[in-house]
């Protein structure tokens, strides 16, 4: 009788423990073998058969769906080849195995292929295998063909038109922002899958705990690309049409391991391939980011004028060489020690010619120039991190350097006129990053410190001197020489306290930001100092910024909300000793609301927006208020005005994401307003100099617009097509002269992208764009300008075997000012055998010589003709150890 009664009480527990349990969980399998069935989709159904979640049977037939709510009604089992089958919640019993039966019919011809889109809870998967094409060589290659996913010409990776907070490999973060190293250079061929993380929080401790809309990508290595080392060489040599040698070399080694990973690589070529790109930071800035050194910009002109239509390599000669070692080291689960040194010597070559309007309301200024670029690039990086992250304890340091040196030469034709320009920036950054959270049941603790020393000297040098009678009461010099130091230290703070209240998170943090910067500028003609204090500067800038703010997190089944309120005391203290001795000072309190909201509408739509309320502290570039020149043509002062101007900021995003049809949709829309204190006010002085300064003049400028991107991938024959739109309006208040005018500049975009496998012997990529900018200026009356670009590109491979293919490229580019159309053609032969590749390449086969663009500010107007690259031949070898 005890015995019984104990069965009874055993088994009375065990239905409270599957009562309680928050998912539908089963195993599917066939009827008649008992196998487990991979692949097969569980659907959570409604009353009317909408789909409200859904999710895909692994490799053993196990699947896992959350409990919802309310609306859900029904559970559906699909797979091709199979009968469907639909359970009411009421009948189906937790845990239990469920069998599908052979749905047997006939067809003409049937194409059996893997299943290329499948999501597990928040994570969509994407099988290389199912949109690599045979040309296909990095895994960049493969991700332009990925609906949702979009690859921009500096290798920033966007998923939903949003660009990703992660990249990882193999679940390990070894590249952290660069990781156009791994998307470039990690072939294609090495990765079983692409992982995208949805509402992905990197930091272990606060999951589930704070708000996070990021998206990061995770890539999956095939079994034979683990655990030992792989060695890549590819060495090309070519010859262009001037008989100038080429070179295009790439040595890489890589680990993926458990507990280790390294990739080194060296690259050097002189295609105009930009590889600096590679070692740029991309990831989104999120709230635990550490800010990048290297944030302040330089003054005055570094990089050859470019347009911004074709790839820098149809028109940039250079000499460029990288060295790349990435580390990362795994003691524990939890923890890494990672390591990242960077160094690149890049020399560039570009030459242009240009016709600049300035249109001010006593005439319309036009500046003819011919320019000759000559540059060169040292720079050299240096990272060491540690990092502990599970969900107790989350402890991150990251130490960081930089020395770069800049050396740039332009030869100008200025109105027939010869001039010489020489700049040299340097840079000597350091950086310190500490970061901790502690979790204790429910409740968590942080300290964040974040210090940095960044130090930026350099100069400009013109020649013959210019402007006689502005500086030198009209005698003429040979020289005339900019100089400008900025110093700048920064420290950033705080600490927070977050608790949990039923399913609300409460966040109390206290922080403290304080930088302190220092400039210096000096102009000189003929190494003697100009005269007068208009064109000098020394002024020291400090902003002290304590502040409180709770804030409030909730996170339920189908809503994800953060709001926060900030509450500031500001205080900033100029000094300046040139171009006079002036103290200011001025404190405030202010408040810096914001709400980020997230809605899931069912199992495909997604609803997100953020609104922001927020103070630009002032700024030491903008309060210097003796003429500096950026440019030998334009110098620039401002009125020494502590101002903290105002931004409210406002975005709407909605998701369609249907990795069942491989259907997505991203829609977004933002709207911008800042309160301005100072007004821009432009004139033109002696011949060509435009002088810019800025006066005080309370006015408003706003900035709105939107974006649509439409992608599908079909499983017949491979098919990718993509739809994007955006447009963006700026409505800005300027001085030309003496006058005020109201400036608006809008631009509009529309581009496809589709790409097709109709065979194995042949496949295609086309892409076509269309852009126009609009300018309106409104004095006296209207002046409106407006120009159309357009670029279309149609790549045709041949797969003759699985050893030999070929590709023929095009591109075209024209706009609606000239009449010239410029056309590119490229060819190139592969043949591949074991691990060696050989490939004949030949570029420009037309070898046209020339370039026309145009390009539209609020209130200039520019045409150019940028010289090519000629007609080149290149033959490559790579292999693989």
């Amino acid at each position: 009788m005890n015995r019984f009664l104990c069965l009874i009480v055993i088994e009375i527990c065990s239905l409270c423990v599957y009562a309680q349990k928050a998912s539908y969980e089963g195993i599917v399998r066939h009827a008649e073998s008992k196998q487990p069935l991979e692949f097969v989709s569980v659907c959570l159904l409604a009353k009317d058969s909408a789909v409200v979640d859904y999710t895909y049977t692994n490799e053993k037939g196990y699947f896992e769906l959350a409990r919802k709510t309310g609306g859900a009604h029904s559970l559906s089992f699909s797979c091709l080849g199979y009968k469907k089958v639909i359970i009411p919640l009421q009948r189906f019993v937790n845990a239990s195995e469920l069998f599908l039966e052979e749905d047997v019919f006939k067809l003409q011809e049937v194409k059996i292929s893997s299943n290329r889109i499948r999501q597990s809870k928040d994570t969509l998967i994407y099988s290389v295998s199912g949109f690599k094409m045979p040309q296909d060589r990095s895994i960049e290659d493969v991700l332009k063909k990925i609906p949702g996913i979009e690859v921009a010409q500096n290798g920033q990776i966007k998923f939903q038109d949003k660009p990703i907070s992660n990249f990882y490999i193999d679940g390990m973060d070894l590249l952290d922002s660069k990781y156009a190293l791994a998307s470039k250079n990690i072939p294609a061929n090495m990765v079983k899958e692409i992982q995208v993380l949805q509402s992905h929080q990197p930091i272990a401790a606060l999951r589930n705990k704070y708000f996070s809309d990021n998206a990061a990508l995770n890539l999956t290595l095939e079994d034979d690309a683990k655990n030992h080392f792989i060695g890549m060489a590819d060495l090309g040599l070519g010859i262009d049409q001037q008989s100038d040698m080429l070179w295009d070399n790439r040595l890489m080694g890589m680990l993926f391991g458990k507990n280790m990973q390294n990739l080194t690589m060296y690259k050097n070529n002189n295609t105009g391939e930009d590889i600096a790109n590679e070692i740029n930071a991309l990831t989104a800035n999120t709230l635990e980011s550490v800010q990048q050194i290297g944030s302040e910009d330089d003054f005055f002109h570094t990089q050859p004028t470019s347009p911004k239509n074709i790839d820098r390599s149809r028109y940039l000669s250079n000499d460029a060489h990288l060295v790349s070692v990435n580390h990362l080291y795994k003691p524990q689960k939890n923890k890494d020690l990672r390591l990242q040194i960077t160094a690149l010597h890049d020399k560039q070559l570009a030459s242009h010619q240009a016709e600049t309007e300035y249109y001010y309301p006593s005439q319309t200024l036009t500046i003819s120039e011919q320019e000759n670029f000559r540059g060169q690039e040292n720079r050299l990086e240096a990272e060491m991190s540690y990092i502990q992250n599970d969900s107790n304890v989350y402890l991150k340091n990251t130490l960081r350097g930089m020395v770069g040196l800049h050396k740039n030469e332009l030869s100008l034709t200025v109105d027939g006129s010869p001039t010489k320009i020489n700049n040299h920036p340097q840079r000597r950054h350091i950086q310190n990053n500490f970061h901790i959270i502690k979790n204790h049941n429910k409740h968590s603790f942080s300290l964040y410190s974040n210090n940095s020393y960044i130090e930026l000297p350099q100069y400009m040098t013109v020649t013959p001197g210019l402007y006689e009678e502005l500086l030198t009461g009209g005698q003429k010099y040979e020289h005339l020489q900019q100089d400008a130091l900025l110093r700048t230290f920064k420290s950033d703070s705080y600490t927070y306290f977050q608790h949990m209240i039923g399913r609300v998170y409460l966040k109390y943090k206290a922080g403290l930001i304080y930088e302190n910067r220092y400039l210096q500028s000096m102009l000189y003609a003929d190494a003697q100092q100009i005269g007068g204090n208009d064109y000098s500067n020394k002024i020291r800038l400090e902003t002290i910024e304590a502040y409180i703010e709770p804030s409030l997190n909730l996170k339920t089944e189908y809503w994800s909300l953060l709001f926060r309120i900030p509450l500031a005391y500001h205080n900033s203290q100029l000094s300046s000793h040139l171009p006079q001795v002036e103290r200011q000072a001025k404190h405030c309190v202010l408040p810096a609301p914001s709400l980020n909201i997230k809605y899931n509408l069912n199992a495909y739509w997604m609803v997100s927006g953020m609104s922001a309320l927020y103070f630009m502290k002032p700024d030491l570039k903008y309060l210097y208020a003796g003429y500096l020149f950026n440019t030998y043509r334009t110098a620039q002062k401002f009125t020494q005005k502590l101002a903290y101007d105002k931004n409210s900021y406002s975005l709407l995003r909605m998701q369609y994401n249907n990795p069942l049809n491989g259907f997505f949709i991203s829609l977004s829309g933002f709207f911008s307003q800042t309160w301005q204190e100072n007004i821009y006010v432009y004139n033109n002085e002696e011949s060509f100099l435009s002088s810019c300064q800025s006066n005080y003049y309370p006015n408003t400028k706003k900035f709105y617009g939107g974006s649509i991107r439409i992608s599908k991938a079909a499983g017949w024959n491979k098919l990718f097509a993509a739809l994007s739109a955006s447009y963006s309006r700026q409505d800005n208040n300027i001085f030309l002269e003496d006058e005020l005018a109201d400036s608006h500049l809008s631009i509009a975009s529309l581009a496809a992208d589709v790409s097709l496998q109709p065979s194995q012997y042949i496949n295609l990529s086309a892409k076509s764009k269309a852009m126009q900018i609009q300018s309106e200026i409104k004095l006296d009356k209207q002046t409106t300008a407006k120009a159309w670009s357009y670029e279309h590109s149609l790549d045709i491979n041949l797969i003759f075997s699985s050893k030999w293919r070929a590709k023929i490229g095009n591109f075209l580019t024209h706009d609606s000012q000239s009449k010239r159309i410029t056309y590119f053609s490229d060819a190139s032969v592969t043949y591949t055998k074991n691990k060696w590749l050989f490939e004949f390449e030949a570029h420009n086969l037309f070898n046209h010589n020339q370039l026309n663009t145009i390009y539209l500010t609020d209130w200039t107007q520019q045409t150019s003709v940028y010289f090519l690259r000629p007609r080149e031949f290149l033959l490559k070898a790579a292999f693989s150890f």
